[in-house]
């Protein structure tokens, strides 16, 4: 799977957690897309702290399917920042 299946179900299952209400203090938001050149192109889910306004990529094309995705801020996701474990 490319990262435009892995945002798109990633954000299905946020969707749905949503709609069980296990999600009290963030909301959906629109994928999220970077392009810093032609061929970094990538998406991922996002997400919003209801209290901070602090937006969140959700990217699970990084990890193997199954495993926790990597949950970045959306500014140094997009700049490619390395993630902090």
């Amino acid at each position: 799977m490319d990262c435009i299946d892995s945002t798109v179900n990633t954000t299905h299952y946020l969707e749905l957690l949503n709609q069980l209400g296990l999600i009290v203090r963030h909301e959906l938001q629109q994928p999220v897309y970077r392009s810093p050149n032609l061929m970094g192109q990538h998406w991922a889910a996002q997400i919003k702290n209801t209290n901070s306004r602090q937006s969140y990529a959700v990217d699970s094309w990084q990890t193997d399917n199954g495993l926790p995705p990597v949950i970045q801020d959306i500014e140094k996701w997009k700049t490619r920042e390395p993630v902090d474990n």
